[in-house]
């Protein structure tokens, strides 16, 4: 099991980059940092609704090991991360989640989602850092999420998660006591202080039992505060939890794989066939970005192809990926270009070559 997720992609973002994606939605630290704190836990909770099925669950797995591992260095270089978040949830699911989230934290929907974007890299690459046996497969996400979602509720604003659809994500966690977890109260603990709080008193029980049973409450929850710094808890130490069986994989369409795989690097090629000049160049721009996320995204599940499926696809895509590479180093040839367009190019050609190895 890992760390509190959501206070796990906490910890990556530096007050840096808390500064830096403040900049990028034009606020300044204090609100940036109060964006990402509702925004945060909105879009962990649309991941969980994603993880809930089988399909969904190897999604998230596929993009966590897709992730450059260096994106925790600095999570607004990775770029891509609203497009990578729509795929997984969905776009008419990510536009509500960032509506709430922007109604929610008192900003445009659009920064809302953007903030989103930026923190999808941080957050999968966070997981990505941990145990590869608790995210490598479907039935590891399915389980991840499934422990932590009392943890995703309990960092939302009370009422986010009905707003968004994501109900059922805070059952286990009321919102009296979700408030008292951000506190910094453990879960079990903010449990029993609602409880000892909220509690009518039964008719035949003198008044002043009650009085002196919240006196108790408070005392426990003074008791809390004063010594958390130090870490006063005794925790029984809980078995270890029998290790998750895996879900059994879906045979991969291979036939579906070679048609999406040769349709993408048809696209590319008529892309390339359009870049003349600088200005032809800027417009292909978002086109090949998104054809390179979409041949990563491929690379992943070609790779759990059998041996002799991977050699045929390679051999049915090999002419695609001869011509692309072609158009590409004709174009860097172009005068003028090389700067404005070369990155792009070099990531899309080393992406369709790796559909030869994968």
């Amino acid at each position: 099991m890992i760390d509190n997720m959501v206070d796990m992609t906490r910890r990556a973002l530096t007050p840096a980059m808390v500064a830096e994606i403040g900049t990028k939605l034009g606020l300044d630290p204090a609100k940036a940092q109060a964006v990402i704190d509702t925004a945060l836990p909105a879009m962990l909770g649309g991941l969980a609704a994603t993880a809930a099925s089988p399909a969904g669950a190897q999604a998230i797995a596929s993009a966590i090991a897709n992730q450059d591992p260096a994106v925790m260095d600095d999570v607004l270089s990775a770029g891509g991360g609203e497009h990578m978040l729509s795929n997984l949830l969905g776009a008419g699911r990510i536009d509500q989640i960032a509506e709430a989230v922007g109604n929610e934290a008192d900003v445009p929907a659009s920064a809302a989602k953007a903030a989103m974007g930026a923190l999808a890299p941080a957050a999968l690459g966070a997981i990505g850092q941990q145990d590869p046996a608790t995210w490598a497969n479907g039935a590891a996400i399915m389980n991840m999420f499934a422990d932590q979602k009392d943890a995703i509720a309990a960092a939302m604003p009370a009422g986010l998660g009905s707003r968004i659809g994501m109900g059922g994500v805070a059952s286990g966690a009321s919102t009296a006591t979700a408030g008292l977890i951000r506190q910094g109260l453990p879960q079990g603990q903010a449990a029993m202080l609602r409880a000892g709080t909220s509690a009518n008193a039964p008719g035949g029980i003198p008044s002043w039992t009650w009085g002196v049973v919240g006196l108790v409450v408070l005392a426990a929850a003074y008791s809390h505060f004063t010594h958390k710094a130090a870490d006063a808890y005794s925790y029984v130490t809980p078995k270890a939890a029998a290790p998750p069986v895996a879900a059994p994989q879906a045979e991969p369409d291979i036939a579906a794989l070679t048609k999406q795989a040769s349709d993408t690097l048809g696209g590319v090629e008529a892309t390339l066939g359009t870049i003349t000049d600088a200005a032809s160049a800027t417009a292909a721009l978002p086109k090949l970005t998104a054809a390179t996320d979409s041949l990563g995204k491929l690379d992943g599940a070609i790779g759990a192809l059998p041996p002799a499926a991977k050699t045929a696809l390679a051999a049915a895509t090999a002419p695609a990926i001869a011509k692309i590479n072609d158009a590409a180093d004709k174009i860097e040839a172009l005068p003028g270009l090389a700067d404005s367009i070369q990155p792009a190019l070099e990531a899309l050609k080393t992406r369709a070559d790796a559909l030869k190895g994968s």
